[in-house]
C-alpha cells in the first residue's frame, strides 16, 4: 500500500448547517441533469441502490430509491428526510450532496473511491470495510488511527448540530484521496434507516460475499434492542464495534469471534440476547485501542466517553 501523509487535525467543524426544513430549489435536478454510467450498482441497501453517474461532467454517486413497488411506498418519506438531512450538512467527514432529482427519487452524491495495488492488481475501493476486505493484515497502524480520528470528527459535527448517525458501521465509512492524502467520510446518516428486521444483512463485505453477515445488527447498542430512540451515545457503541473492526481484520463482522456457522436470522438474534444481556467480544490482547474501544461498548449508555474525549486520546497515541 502506497504511504499517505497524515493529515492535519483540528477539532473546529465547518460551515454549521441550514435551519431549512425543505429542499432548496438550487438542489432540485431534473432528470435530464445527470446520467448514470452504469446498470450495474456500486452498492446495494434496503429501499435504495447506488450507481456511478455523471453530472456537470464529474463522476459521481447516484443514490436511486425504489419508488414505484407498493411494498416500497415508505421509500419517498426516507429519500426526501435524506435530502433534507444532507443538504444541511458540510464538512470534510461527511458525504457531500450535489442534488436531489425526487421525479426520479434519486440523490446526487460526491463519489468517493480510491485505487489500491495488491498482488500486482488494482482494487477500486469506496467504503472501509471494502478497504479492510483488500488491503487485510498489512493495514498500517497510522491509517487505522487516522480513520478512527476522522470518524470522530464527522460524528462531533453530526451531534454538535443535533444530527445522530443512526446506522455507523464499515460499510457506511466511504473513502477517498484528497491531496494524496485517505479522506473517510460519513454516509447513510440521521434518516429513516430500515427496521430492525429488515436490516440483518445490509453489511456488504468484498471477501465474505458468500458467507453470513448479521449487518446493522453486529453494531446497535443495547438500549436500541430495547426500543429506545437512537442517540449520541448509540453512536459511541457502534464506533466501538467498527473499531472491532479494525483491530481484528480476519473476521468479516464484529461477531464473527463469538457466533459461527449460522443463519442471518439466527445469529442476529443470538447477537442481539448477548448484547442485551451484557456481553461482548472477547479481547485478545490489551492495548490502549482496546480499552478505549471497551469504554465506548459500554452497556450504560452514560458510561460511554464524549468524543472530544476520544478524539484527544487518538490524538495523544504513538504510532
Amino acid at each position: 500500500m502506497a504511504e499517505r501523509k497524515v493529515l492535519s487535525r483540528s477539532f473546529t467543524s465547518t460551515s454549521p448547517p441550514t435551519s431549512q426544513a425543505i429542499i432548496p430549489a438550487k438542489n432540485i435536478l431534473s432528470a435530464a441533469d445527470y446520467i448514470l454510467s452504469c446498470n450495474i450498482p456500486l452498492s446495494v441497501g434496503w429501499c435504495s441502490s447506488v450507481y456511478l453517474g455523471s453530472f456537470q461532467g464529474k463522476n459521481v454517486a447516484v443514490k436511486c430509491f425504489s419508488l414505484s413497488h407498493p411494498d416500497m411506498q415508505p421509500a419517498k418519506g426516507i429519500l426526501l428526510k435524506e435530502a433534507q438531512e444532507i443538504l444541511k450538512i458540510d464538512h470534510s467527514n461527511v458525504i457531500k450532496c450535489m442534488g436531489v432529482c425526487i421525479e426520479k427519487g434519486s440523490i446526487v452524491l460526491e463519489l468517493t473511491q480510491i485505487r489500491i495495488s495488491k498482488t500486482k492488481q488494482w482494487f477500486l475501493v469506496n467504503s472501509l470495510r471494502q478497504l479492510i476486505d483488500t488491503v487485510g493484515d498489512v493495514i498500517e497502524t497510522d491509517l487505522i488511527n487516522e480513520a478512527l480520528f476522522q470518524i470522530l470528527e464527522g460524528l462531533h459535527y453530526l451531534h454538535s448540530n443535533q444530527v445522530v448517525h443512526g446506522d455507523l458501521k464499515s460499510a457506511n465509512v466511504l473513502v477517498t484521496e484528497e491531496d494524496d492524502n485517505y479522506v473517510f467520510k460519513l454516509t447513510d446518516f440521521g434518516g429513516c434507516h430500515a427496521q430492525l428486521t429488515t436490516r440483518i444483512t445490509s453489511n456488504f463485505s468484498l471477501n465474505t460475499s458468500k458467507r453470513t453477515k448479521p449487518g446493522t445488527t453486529s453494531f446497535e447498542a443495547p438500549e436500541v434492542f430495547l426500543c429506545m430512540k437512537k442517540s449520541p451515545e448509540n453512536d459511541l457503541y457502534s464506533f466501538a464495534m467498527v473499531m472491532h473492526e479494525l483491530l481484528y481484520i480476519t473476521y468479516s463482522h464484529p461477531w464473527e469471534s463469538v457466533f459461527k456457522n449460522c443463519s442471518s436470522y439466527t445469529l442476529a438474534s443470538m447477537i442481539i440476547n448477548a448484547v442485551k444481556r451484557g456481553e461482548r467480544q472477547k479481547i485478545e490482547e490489551s492495548s490502549p485501542y482496546t480499552i478505549m474501544m471497551q469504554s465506548c461498548w459500554a452497556q450504560v449508555p452514560s458510561d460511554r466517553p464524549s468524543l472530544t474525549s476520544l478524539m484527544l486520546e487518538i490524538q495523544n497515541l504513538e504510532v
